[in-house]
């Protein structure tokens, strides 16, 4: 799957693939916080999927686009969190047999 803008879910199969698998939580990492991982972020957010956003599983060239843009998450779009409390939450819910809960 190629990627024609900066989110993920535009002009792509994302959604699909995604609602075919049953899909109801995202994990968001990459590159540039600020610009695709952000957008992607917000899309999959007003697509109703849980949104789950490691900071120190994204980045940007410029650390104050980066923390401005996980406040902009936190405030309402994301789940902001770090991999390693994600990964802890992941195998208590597996071990629950649940699913995942957003921190807020």
């Amino acid at each position: 799957m190629f990627k024609h803008r900066y989110s993920a879910f535009y002009n792509t199969d994302l959604e699909t693939i995604l609602r075919c698998l049953k899909v109801e939580d995202v994990v968001i990492t990459g590159i540039m916080t600020n610009m695709c991982c952000e957008s992607t972020a917000r899309g999959a957010y007003y697509r109703d999927y849980r949104v789950f956003f490691p900071a120190d599983g994204t980045g940007s060239v410029i650390e104050e686009m980066h923390v401005a843009s996980l406040l902009n998450l936190a405030f309402g779009f994301a789940s902001v969190t770090t991999c390693e409390s994600l990964l802890e939450q992941v195998e208590r819910a597996a071990e629950r047999g649940k699913k995942m809960e957003p921190v807020r």
